[in-house]
C-alpha cells in the first residue's frame, strides 16, 4: 500500500485563488508610515508634525527578537525591501502598513525594571503606542478613507487585546495578530463528522469537567474598560515563524509508525487532559517533556501520522501547528476556538482534522475506528506534496481550478500552484508573504468599498447622533470612546444597557443632528445596539435599583456621587466633571477613570490636577477571585495579576497596581 502511494503522490495539485494578474496587482499598493523617534516640544496643539510626536517618552529601534516575538519587525523589514510592492508616495498608495515595535519595548521594559505583565504594557503604550498612533490619525493618509485602508501588525499573544489603552485608536484599521475569531470553526462547519450526533457541538467531557472554560476564561477576563476578545471582521491572522524548514522526509505517507504524537508544556486544560487519556496507550507517544534535542523532536514528528495540536497558556495558533506541517504531520486541531491564518485563501478543511475538546476522551476510538487513512491522504497531499511547477493534478483538482477560476474570475492557466501548505508557511520564501500581502489586500479594499457604498447609499443608522453638550470635551474621542463600551456591552449581554441620568438630558439627546458628531459612523462596529431604543431612566424618579447599567452624571445634578452607588450598580461612569480628590476617592473604592477625550488613565500614578469629564469602570474582585481558582497551572505573571490583596483602606484595584 505504501509503495502504490508514494508513486502516485507527486501528482497531487494545490491550488490557490491567485493568478499572475492578481499577483500583479498588488505591486505598488502598500505604503509605509513610518512613525517618528522624536518627542514634540510644548503643549498638544492637535495637529499633525511629520517628524515629531507629542507625549512620546519611549522610543526604540525595531530589530528581530526570536522566531515568536518578531513578527513586528518582520513585516516592516519585507515591506522596507520589496520595493516592487511600495509605492513611495502615500497620496498614490492603496494600503498604509503603520510600522512599530511595542512588544519589544515591552519586553525591554520588563528586563529592565522587572516589571510585571500590566506595568509593562502600560508604559509602552501610554509612553509609546498611544502616542504614535494619535500621530498616524491626524496625518493626511489616514484622513483619506479615515483609516480604513491602514493596517499593522502585533506579536504579542492577544493582538488587540494585549493593549487595552489602544483599542479605540485601532477601531477602525486591519490588525494581524496570532488571534483570530472565536466562532470561526463554527461559523464553518469545520468539525470533522463522527459518528456521535453531538460531539462536534458539545463542550462537556465525559467527566464533567469544561476545558472551553477553564482554557479561555484566563484569556477572556477582562473589566469593563478592558475588553476581551476583539477580533474585527478586516482583521488578518498571522502564523508564527517555524524553525524548521520542509525537509524530502517530509513528503514520504509511509512509514510513519507511530497514530498520533504531542509533546508540550501542560499549561492548558486540553494539554493535561490529552496526555492523561492518552499515555500508554499503544500507539500514541504524548508526554509533557519535550524533545531531547531538535532531532529528537523532528525524528518523532516524522515518525507520526497525525499530530495534536491543543491550546497553550493563549490560544491554539502556536509554532507546533507549523512544526507539524512542515514534517508532514497531519495536524489534529483539538480546541474549541481557533480561528487559522489565511483562511479565505487555503483549504483548511482538507489540511487538517479539526475536533472540539469534548472529543478528548474518545481519540483512542476516533484515531483507530473514524479518521481513516483516507482522511490523511486528503491532508497529508495538501501540506506535504502540492504539485510539481507546471503540473495540474488529478482529474478532480483539475474541475476544482475550473470550479476556482469561474468562482473568483481567475486567470485557470496561471493558477497559483506548485506549493505545499508547508512550503506557503516557509517564512524565508515568498509564498506566504505574498499571500498575506494579498489577503490584507483584499479585506482592506473590500472595507473601503463598503464605506464608500454606504455613503452613496446609507443605510438607516442603528446608532442616532447625538448631540454635542456646550462646553463638553472633543467629541471624537469622548463618543468613540462611549461607543467602544456600548459594543462592549451589547457583546457580552447580547442586549442594550441601560442609561440610567441624573441631571441635564443634553449629552443623551435625541432627535436633532450635529455635523460635529459625524465621525461616530467611522467606529461603527455593528454591536446592534440603538441609543434611540435603549432603556433610559432618571436616577431620581426611579425607585428601581439597576444593575450593570451606565450611570450619566450631568454637572447639575443634585446627588452625590456616593448616593448614586449607593443606589444603583453601574457598570460605567460617566461623568461631566470631577476633580482630583474626587478621582482619588473613586479609585479608593475600585473605580478606574479614564479621560472621556483621550481615555488617558486618571488614576494614580497618571493623576492630573483640575476638573475633568471622566468615563470609568469597576474591576471587580471577582475577576481575581476567578483566576485564583483556575490552578496553579496558569501563570498568574502572564495574565497581569498580582495576587496580592490590599485592606480596603489601602485599595482594591487589583492587577492595576505597582508592587
Amino acid at each position: 500500500m505504501w509503495r502504490y502511494v508514494s508513486l502516485i503522490a507527486g501528482n497531487a495539485a494545490f491550488f490557490v485563488p491567485l493568478d499572475s494578474n492578481s499577483i500583479k496587482a498588488l505591486f505598488g499598493r502598500f505604503a509605509l508610515l513610518e512613525p517618528p523617534s522624536a518627542i514634540c516640544p510644548g503643549e498638544d496643539d492637535d495637529s499633525w508634525h511629520p517628524f515629531c510626536a507629542f507625549g512620546l517618552s519611549e522610543v526604540i529601534e525595531c530589530q528581530y527578537n526570536g522566531y515568536q516575538y518578531s513578527m513586528e519587525w518582520y513585516f516592516l523589514e519585507m515591506l522596507r525591501n520589496n520595493r516592487q510592492y511600495r509605492s513611495e508616495d502615500l497620496e498614490d498608495a492603496e494600503f498604509i502598513y503603520f510600522p512599530h515595535c511595542v512588544s519589544q519595548l515591552y519586553f525591554a521594559l520588563r528586563q529592565r525594571f522587572n516589571f510585571t505583565h500590566w506595568q509593562a504594557i502600560e508604559r509602552a503604550e501610554l509612553g509609546y503606542l498611544v502616542p504614535i498612533l494619535r500621530w498616524a490619525h491626524r496625518s493626511p493618509a489616514h484622513q483619506r478613507h479615515h483609516g480604513r485602508n491602514f493596517w499593522t501588525v502585533f506579536s504579542m499573544d492577544l493582538g488587540r487585546q494585549d493593549f487595552p489603552r489602544s483599542a479605540a485608536w485601532l477601531e477602525p484599521w486591519s490588525v494581524g495578530s496570532l488571534t483570530g475569531s472565536a466562532t470561526w470553526m463554527r461559523d464553518n462547519d469545520m468539525f470533522f463528522k463522527t459518528h456521535s450526533d453531538s460531539l462536534s457541538s458539545a463542550r462537556k467531557d465525559a467527566d464533567g469537567s469544561d476545558c472551553w472554560d477553564l482554557d479561555t476564561a484566563p484569556v477572556a477576563l477582562a473589566n469593563t474598560m478592558f475588553p476581551a476578545r476583539n477580533f474585527r471582521v478586516q482583521d488578518t491572522v498571522i502564523s508564527i515563524p517555524s524553525r524548521f524548514s520542509p525537509h524530502p522526509r517530509s513528503r514520504r505517507f509511509g512509514g510513519r509508525p507511530v497514530l498520533a504524537y504531542f509533546a508540550g508544556s501542560p499549561n492548558s486544560c486540553a494539554r493535561e487532559r490529552i496526555v492523561k487519556v492518552l499515555s500508554g496507550e499503544p500507539g500514541f507517544d504524548v508526554s509533557t517533556s519535550f524533545a531531547k534535542s531538535n532531532d529528537d523532536y523532528r525524528e518523532r514528528m516524522w515518525r507520526a501520522r497525525f499530530c495534536f495540536v491543543l491550546r497553550g497558556s493563549s490560544h491554539t495558533n502556536n509554532v507546533r501547528l507549523y512544526d507539524v506541517i512542515a514534517h508532514g504531520c497531519v495536524p489534529i486541531i483539538v480546541s474549541d476556538d481557533f480561528q487559522p491564518p489565511l483562511d479565505r485563501l487555503l483549504p483548511w478543511k482538507d489540511m487538517a482534522i479539526f475536533l472540539p475538546t469534548s472529543s478528548i476522551p474518545r481519540l483512542v476510538h476516533l484515531l483507530r475506528h473514524e479518521i481513516t487513512e483516507e482522511d490523511r491522504w486528503r491532508c497529508f497531499r495538501n501540506i506535504a506534496l502540492g504539485s510539481p511547477q507546471g503540473e495540474k493534478g488529478f482529474p478532480e483538482d483539475l474541475e476544482a481550478a475550473k470550479h476556482m477560476a469561474s468562482k473568483f474570475a481567475l486567470d485557470r492557466d496561471t493558477l497559483w500552484s506548485g506549493l505545499s501548505a508547508g512550503r506557503v508557511f516557509e517564512w524565508h520564501d515568498s509564498h506566504f508573504w505574498i499571500l498575506f500581502y494579498a489577503d490584507v489586500a483584499n479585506k482592506l479594499r473590500d472595507r473601503v468599498k463598503q464605506a464608500v457604498e454606504k455613503a452613496v447609499h446609507p443605510a438607516p443608522l442603528r446608532v442616532k447622533t447625538l448631540e454635542q453638550p456646550e462646553g463638553s470635551p472633543t467629541p471624537r474621542g469622548s463618543f468613540l470612546a462611549l461607543q467602544w463600551l456600548l459594543d462592549l456591552h451589547h457583546r457580552r449581554e447580547k442586549r442594550s444597557p441601560q442609561v440610567v441620568r441624573c441631571g441635564s438630558d443634553s449629552f443623551f439627546s435625541q432627535g436633532r443632528s450635529s455635523p460635529s458628531l459625524k465621525p461616530l459612523e467611522e467606529f461603527d462596529v455593528g454591536g446592534g445596539f440603538n441609543l434611540a431604543v435603549t432603556n433610559r431612566h432618571s436616577c431620581k424618579s426611579e425607585p428601581t435599583k439597576f444593575q450593570n447599567a451606565v450611570l450619566q452624571v450631568s454637572s447639575d445634578c443634585e446627588m452625590s456621587i456616593w448616593e448614586l452607588l449607593k443606589k444603583n450598580s453601574p457598570q460605567i461612569l460617566w461623568i461631566d466633571n470631577t476633580t482630583a480628590e474626587l478621582r482619588k476617592d473613586l479609585a479608593f473604592v475600585g473605580w478606574l477613570c479614564f479621560s472621556q477625550a483621550t481615555l488617558q488613565p486618571l488614576f494614580h500614578p497618571f493623576e492630573l490636577e483640575g476638573l475633568k469629564p471622566v468615563i470609568c469602570g469597576q474591576e471587580r474582585d471577582g475577576d481575581l477571585e476567578k483566576l485564583l481558582k483556575l490552578g496553579s497551572s496558569q501563570s498568574s505573571e502572564r495574565w497581569g495579576a498580582q495576587f496580592t490583596f490590599w485592606h480596603h483602606q489601602e485599595n482594591t484595584r487589583g492587577r492595576f497596581l505597582y508592587t
